[in-house]
């Protein structure tokens, strides 16, 4: 206890807390006192009312103050590139009560170093009298703030000190601060996979924001090799894969501000079909297959549904969801579209048949004879022909949007 202190006023020992040497400013000049605690430990301090005295006598206010903060993260992002005026752009949303601002790198974060973990770097460039100028920035760190609905309680001095000043905060305080990050966490995370969502529809790029393909081979050729001597007699050429990324203009940039201020979700077929691209591109043939067929029939049935009168009984209503995707494919869907739409479709009704019975046999018999990557691209191809028939519906009542959005 320091010496004169009115007992009445001090409270007992409370401890001493090791901190980094630069945690500490001119602002508090806290003492250190290697021979009582070891080098690195803070000196002991009394809480005197609403301040604490510090080792050399001088007190620290622990007042408390109430200041709006955001929870600030730093996601990674593949497959992404953008062109240059999109460079340091914005999109301030709303998510589930939360405000959300979402940042691309801006031009001075650009990496010129070639380092391992750049925010950005320039991918091509256009050569116009002898002179590059960037045409297309690959984006690999998205900065992501959400803006706290309730405003902590923080000590004033958190304000001007290095980060996690835990000497000024009781533990229960560091405990509900801790909370805040969790809770402001999940928001965070769920609200980037959304714009992610919302990024791959409008520019109907499904690998936006999608994990990395990494196979198991070494990058060594094949050889062939002579079993009695083994020795290598022919060596098979390496083919190398490079997947383009689809360059971002201002426009897309534009239709994603719109749908994320309406609050707008990603389609269910066009969710479902892009799942099946990545698929597809994992070489997991199956699910592609399995999620193609199903992006169709969710497709097919919600536009029949979606056309039916209002006041329909329950009943007839029930009756006509659980009928067979057949009759969807061979007489509701066809009665909603014009004589164009009629002749676009009828060529497409077959493929649909052959996709669906493909799926049956791959789910219900365990024969994935038709799951290879040719057929999941043939069908691919005749789901986006079948969503393009949203141009030719007549009759519909309230219609999901398209492969992208319109705005």
């Amino acid at each position: 206890m320091k010496a004169g202190a009115d007992p009445k006023q001090t409270l007992t020992w409370r401890h001493s807390v090791r901190f980094p040497a630069r945690a500490f400013s001119d602002l508090t000049k806290l003492i250190y006192d290697s021979k009582k605690f070891g080098a690195g430990h803070a000196a002991a301090w009394y809480d005197l009312g609403n301040t604490i005295t510090l080792a050399d006598g001088r007190a620290m206010s622990t007042e408390r103050i109430q200041k709006p903060l955001y929870l600030h993260c730093n996601f990674v992002c593949r497959n992404l590139a953008v062109v240059p005026q999109l460079l340091g752009r914005s999109h301030n949303f709303n998510f589930r009560g939360h405000r959300i601002l979402i940042t691309l790198p801006k031009l001075s974060d650009v990496d010129e170093s070639h380092s391992d973990d750049p925010q950005a770097n320039c991918q091509s460039w256009l050569r116009v009298d002898g002179v590059d100028i960037p045409a297309e920035y690959n984006v690999y760190r998205i900065d992501l703030k959400v803006f706290l609905n309730e405003i902590p309680q923080i000590h004033p001095q958190m304000l001007v000190l290095n980060i996690n000043q835990f000497g000024l905060l009781e533990n229960s305080e560091q405990a509900a601060l801790n909370a805040i990050c969790d809770a402001n966490s999940r928001v965070a995370i769920e609200a980037y996979e959304y714009w992610l969502s919302m990024m791959r529809w409008s520019t109907k790029s499904f690998r936006i924001g999608r994990s990395a393909v990494v196979g198991n081979a070494s990058g060594w050729s094949p050889t062939l090799c002579a079993v009695e001597l083994d020795k290598k007699v022919w060596c098979a050429p390496n083919c190398l894969t490079v997947e383009g990324v689809h360059r971002t203009k201002n426009e897309e940039w534009e239709t994603v501000s719109v749908v994320l201020a309406e609050g707008k979700e990603i389609p269910p077929h066009i969710g479902l079909l892009q799942d099946a691209q990545e698929y597809n591109r994992r070489r997991d043939h199956r699910r592609s297959m399995i999620d193609i067929a199903i992006a169709c029939e969710v497709f097919l049935r919600a536009r029949v549904l979606s056309a039916l009168p209002q006041g329909i009984p329950a009943a007839i209503r029930t009756s006509i969801e659980s009928t067979n995707i057949s009759q969807f494919v061979s007489k509701f869907f066809p009665d909603l579209l014009t004589s164009t739409g009629k002749s676009k479709f009828s060529r497409l009704s077959k493929e649909l048949t052959s996709l669906f019975d493909a799926r049956n046999k791959i789910m219900h018999m365990d024969n994935n004879e038709r799951a290879t990557s040719e057929q999941c691209v043939r069908f691919i191809g005749l789901a986006n022909k079948l969503f393009d028939l949203d141009n030719y519906i007549f009759s519909s009542g309230v219609p999901l949007p398209a492969a992208s959005p319109s705005v």
